[in-house]
């Protein structure tokens, strides 16, 4: 699979320099600076509403930036790039239901038409999914093979970088697992530079090497997952970490 994450070699960079965000009056993202290095996971936490989907959405153009910047190796993006793709927190809102799935991994395929359908099966079998099953439609799946198909759709574009956004709460917590397990493995085998944006502690201690924790489109505290769960230092912090389940 060495065509994955070909453009992740070396130490490419994704930065959110000084973002904000407003719609109207409101701001939904203010001042925000964050680092996606290639090969490592940045959790991106907060409460919902706390502007967390509105950041994922600025990098990849579908949300305003009002001030601040998004770098790719220093560079300033202006335009939607290819290097860095979005999943979506409904698999099933982000698929078309009357196209097979196959059909819908190969739409970002930058392959020849020839060399797609052993494209396609190659990314199916990379998310854990049987390449027997191509052909059919959305509706033949569970949430969870359908975040897996978002998924390789997404690695369709061989990204440098993913973006995931919630990809698990919508999911049952049976599931859940097999979804991120996918992520890891990927993510070890092609060296690409994930933002997971999860309100679930648990979730981005199992997968992130780093957390940023954001409230009301404000940046609070960042560092390492263990260091700033196992001490964190800001008050909104320690008031997610009490609020989880099982916490003392």
């Amino acid at each position: 699979m060495s065509e994955l994450g070909s453009e992740s070699s070396g130490q490419s960079e994704l930065t959110v320099d000084e973002l904000t965000v407003r719609f109207g009056a409101h701001t939904a993202v203010d001042g925000v600076s964050l680092t996606v290095s290639a090969g490592s996971v940045l959790g991106l936490a907060g409460e919902s509403g706390s502007g967390k989907s509105t950041i994922a959405r600025a990098i990849v153009g579908m949300a305003p930036i009002s001030s601040g910047s998004i770098r790719y190796d220093g560079a300033q993006l202006r335009t939607p790039d290819r290097r860095i793709q979005l999943v979506f927190q409904d698999p099933a809102a982000a698929l078309d239901p009357r196209r097979s799935i196959g059909s819908s991994i190969a739409e970002g395929l930058r392959a020849k038409r020839t060399a797609r359908r052993a494209r396609v099966r190659e990314l199916l079998e990379l998310v854990h999914i049987d390449p027997a099953r191509a052909n059919l439609m959305p509706r033949a799946f569970s949430g969870g093979q359908l975040q897996r198909v978002c998924i390789a759709r997404a690695l369709a574009a061989e990204p440098a970088f993913l973006i995931a956004d919630e990809i698990t709460s919508a999911l049952d917590v049976s599931v859940q697992g097999a979804v991120l397990n996918v992520l890891r493995e990927i993510q070890r085998e092609t060296g690409i530079g994930i933002l997971f944006i999860s309100h679930n502690l648990a979730v981005l201690r199992y997968l992130a090497d780093s957390m940023a924790v954001l409230r009301a489109g404000k940046l609070v505290e960042q560092g390492e997952t263990e260091n700033l769960l196992g001490a964190p230092e800001h008050e909104y912090t320690k008031q997610l970490i009490d609020a989880v389940p099982g916490q003392e």
